[in-house]
């Protein structure tokens, strides 16, 4: 996994992340929303915290994880004061390779999204948009939006996410980036392990 350090003199914020080549656009139509649902019920508990610990984790570390799905990433974000970037990336580590997505987290993701797509159709921007989208992109994957649709969203299950999350996240070609005061090969020995 290539690792890139990006040294800021001055800046004591450690800004680290995971960003991995596989986004909306490479779900099927059918399971479209399906890699927002894996990003957001990541942190929902790992293998060995609650959902409630990884919060507690970040914060008391000073800073927050957090998630984006675009059409051909997915990332894992936090930023925390320097001191702090050991267990940040240990946490932030844990995380992406050990979600554990139990059916409950998954469940309540999901009524979550579909609360958003329904609220979208009243959003007198996105709505528009979404159509344009549609009608430009036809059947191709870039059409839906990276929440998916009401029907896809609604069909998606734990067993859907855990397979997505094995395949697609932990088989997929993966960056990690830190940005900081700090000597880079330190700072790169530090994301890798």
């Amino acid at each position: 996994v290539p690792v890139l350090v990006r040294r800021k003199p001055g800046a004591r914020i450690a800004h680290m992340g995971c960003f991995v080549y596989g986004g909306a656009a490479h779900e099927s139509l059918s399971h479209a929303g399906l890699t927002s649902l894996v990003a957001r019920t990541s942190l929902k508990g790992t293998l060995t915290r609650s959902a409630a610990q990884c919060a507690e984790d970040a914060e008391r570390l000073g800073g927050s994880l957090s998630v984006a799905v675009s059409k051909e990433l997915t990332s894992w974000s936090i930023s925390v004061p320097l001191s702090e970037a050991t267990a940040a990336a240990v946490l932030l580590a844990d995380v992406v390779e050990r979600a554990s997505f139990p059916d409950d987290a998954v469940a309540a993701e999901r009524a979550q999204l579909l609360a958003e797509l329904r609220s979208r159709r009243d959003d007198m921007l996105r709505h528009p948009l979404a159509l344009a989208r549609q009608a430009l992109f036809g059947q191709h994957t870039y059409a839906i939006d990276a929440l998916g649709t009401q029907e896809t969203v609604a069909a998606l299950d734990a067993g859907h996410v855990r397979a997505w999350h094995a395949d697609v996240i932990l088989g997929g070609d993966a960056v990690l980036a830190i940005v900081c005061d700090g000597e880079p090969s330190e700072l790169a020995a530090l994301v890798s392990g």
